[in-house]
């Protein structure tokens, strides 16, 4: 018979995910705004991102909902959203 066996863990350990915080002023037309993992992921990491009125009035920013993908081996990526003046 054969001694040997194969095992296969498969990761299922969770992920926190980090959208940093930024300031911009009204006239920069962007706002670059990081979006991290704590732990770098075999497969790439796909994170949904709408935004939300806070400090600023929907007259101040483009409504945006985009899917932000971090590379496999990665643990960030920028997301630029449209600001108006």
């Amino acid at each position: 018979t054969d001694p040997s066996g194969t095992v296969t863990i498969t990761d299922n350990d969770p992920v926190t995910v980090t959208i940093g915080d930024v300031t911009v002023d009204e006239g920069d037309g962007t706002a670059t705004v990081p979006v991290s993992i704590d732990v770098p992921s075999s497969v790439d990491t796909v994170v949904d991102i709408v935004t939300t009125t806070g400090t600023a009035g929907t007259a101040d920013y483009t409504t945006t909902t985009t899917t932000v993908t971090i590379p496999a081996g990665s643990t960030s990526v920028d997301v630029s959203i449209p600001i108006t003046d």
